[in-house]
C-alpha cells in the first residue's frame, strides 16, 4: 500500500485559515497549481515523523481549511483518508534537533 504525505503552510487570522503556499505553473497542463511545502510518497521514510506531528497537532475538519486547499482537495471524504492536522510552528521547532534548527533559522 502506498502512502502520500502532503504538507502545506497555512496561517489562521480571525478564525479563518489562509494558505500561504504560492502557485506554480505546471508546464504540461499549462495551468497554475498549489505548491506543497513538503511532499513525500513513502510510508516507511516519513511515518515516524507523521506520528510525531499527529501526536502534537490538532485534527481539523476539512471544511476549516483555507479556500485554496478546499478547492484542491474538495470536502468529500476519501477512502483511507486521515483528517488534516494543524501543527504550530513552535511545536514543529521542538521536534527538530537543535543543530538542524540553527541551520534553518540561519536561512
Amino acid at each position: 500500500m502506498s502512502t502520500n504525505y502532503f504538507l502545506y503552510t497555512e496561517i489562521k487570522i480571525d478564525n479563518k485559515w489562509y494558505c500561504i503556499n504560492n502557485k506554480i505553473k505546471d508546464i504540461d497542463k499549462k495551468k497554475y497549481g498549489l505548491a506543497t511545502t513538503y511532499y513525500l510518497g513513502s510510508y516507511s521514510y516519513f511515518r515516524e515523523t507523521y506520528d510525531k506531528l499527529e501526536s502534537i497537532g490538532n485534527p481539523i475538519d476539512k471544511n476549516e481549511l483555507s479556500d485554496e486547499l478546499k478547492e484542491k482537495y474538495g470536502t468529500e471524504k476519501l477512502q483511507y483518508e486521515t483528517l488534516p492536522l494543524a501543527v504550530s510552528l513552535e511545536d514543529i521547532k521542538v521536534c527538530i534537533p537543535s543543530k538542524k534548527l540553527m541551520n534553518i533559522m540561519d536561512m
